[in-house]
């Protein structure tokens, strides 16, 4: 039995909640006040998640962020969350449930680590010792409860028939597979639960019997080990409360900032051409341009090519009394080229350019650019639907910014003095940490 898949039930924002938990404190303190938001307190734990989970996801980005940016977005959020929490959003099933669960995996997850900390060192694989542990410790839990398997009804199940009748007595099936202190492990619910792994069923696979034993013995092991760690107290650990809170907030957060996309969006033709003709440059494709162009062994050679360029020889000449100058291998194709192939932003080239040398493979080039393509938007019809979505997009940030604004407006907010000389310092720390590993 395999229980590394349990982890696979934890949204990776949980696991990096973890992981940031567990790093060693620093000065100062976790629970360090940063802004008082209303009756809530953003603390110092809340800047170092937000930190560890914007670095994790803009690990290219080299610029840090600022500080009082970092405060501001925290501040957002917090408000949003405090919103979602007054309509009761938290209560939901599509919240809770989830919440439930990761309760639920981190306990067995927790409990299946001390067991596994107790493996005999007479493997020399810890991975198959740990493994060991595992299968000892569910082997005591099932004597220590009287827990037998019908096994003789498990083999029964053809899930790999096609037969309607076979298929209804499955889904409909009350026999009973085991009992756990838990409750019944039932036919039916074996079968409910297999189809969110098994999403197309087992109809006509040969290795259906296989698959079927291997997924019960998962459901009831977790059952077993889910009912173990609830009587042992796992899910009243403070990490495991912490994960759980941290959760809620996140999705309750998610939540509130998708139900303010959530509107009926119906622009008038007016307001999409006003929008169109705002927006042009987003919409004008990058004007192309074609290069005259050499190509040198050396930085030196090149740099001196360029100057001559810059004092007003014509490439051509130059280029034939210039020995440095590569004849065997090519430099530049003289096809429109974009301008972000020589690093160009949009709208930087121009006719008669001289290019900076840069390197690539086999030497140095040297360019001029020769013709810049005329370059004009492109029409509403080609676009309507990108555009739309822009629309949307944009109008969704506006509801945002209003319902912050509005809440900001109902709220008392006090930042701490020195607050963003701290999150200055704990910035620094992640990024140091990140090139570090």
């Amino acid at each position: 039995m395999k229980f590394a898949r349990l982890h696979a039930h934890i949204a990776p924002f949980v696991a990096a909640l973890a992981l940031a938990a567990a790093a060693p404190a620093a000065v100062p303190a976790e629970d360090a006040p940063l802004v008082f938001v209303g009756r809530d307190t953003i603390t110092v734990a809340d800047l170092d998640m937000e930190l560890f989970v914007t670095l994790q996801m803009n690990k290219s980005q080299q610029q840090m962020p600022e500080p009082s940016s970092v405060l501001r977005r925290l501040i957002q959020n917090e408000l949003i969350i405090q919103d979602g929490y007054r309509t009761g959003l938290h209560r939901r099933d599509l919240i809770a449930s989830q919440v439930r669960e990761t309760i639920r995996s981190r306990s067995i997850i927790a409990l299946l680590d001390s067991v596994a900390a107790t493996a005999p060192l007479v493997f020399a694989d810890p991975a198959q010792g740990r493994e060991a542990a595992i299968e000892s410790y569910l082997e005591s839990l099932k004597k220590k409860y009287g827990i037998r398997v019908d096994e003789a009804l498990l083999a029964s199940l053809d899930y790999a028939s096609t037969d309607p009748a076979v298929k209804k007595r499955l889904e409909e099936s009350d026999a009973v597979l085991a009992k756990l202190p838990s409750g019944a492990l039932r036919v039916r619910a074996l079968t409910h639960n297999m189809r969110f792994e098994h999403f197309h069923g087992l109809a006509n696979k040969p290795d259906a019997p296989q698959l079927r034993d291997e997924f019960f013995r998962k459901w009831f092991s977790e059952a077993l080990l889910g009912y173990e760690s609830n009587r042992l107290g796992y899910p009243e650990r403070p990490l495991i409360k912490r994960l759980a809170v941290q959760q809620e907030r996140d999705l309750v957060l998610e939540e509130m900032v998708n139900s303010l996309g959530r509107f009926r969006f119906t622009p008038s033709e007016a307001e999409i051409l006003a929008f169109y003709n705002a927006n042009l440059a987003h919409l004008t494709p990058p004007a192309r341009l074609k290069v005259q162009s050499v190509l040198l062994e050396k930085k030196e050679a090149a740099d001196t090519f360029k100057q001559r360029l810059d004092q007003g020889a014509e490439m051509s000449w130059l280029a034939k009394r210039t020995s440095e100058v590569r004849q065997d291998a090519a430099a530049l194709p003289t096809t429109w080229l974009q301008p972000s192939m020589l690093g160009l932003k949009p709208g930087e080239a121009s006719s008669g350019q001289i290019l900076d040398p840069y390197e690539v493979p086999g030497g140095w080039v040297v360019a001029v650019v020769t013709e810049v393509e005329p370059s004009t938007p492109r029409p509403l019809a080609e676009c309507r639907e990108e555009l739309l979505l822009r629309m949307k997009a944009q109008r969704t940030r506006e509801n945002i910014a209003e319902s912050v604004a509005r809440l900001e407006a109902a709220t008392t907010i006090r930042i701490v003095p020195g607050a963003e000389a701290v999150v200055r310092e704990r910035i620094a720390q992640q990024i140091a940490k990140e090139s570090h590993e």
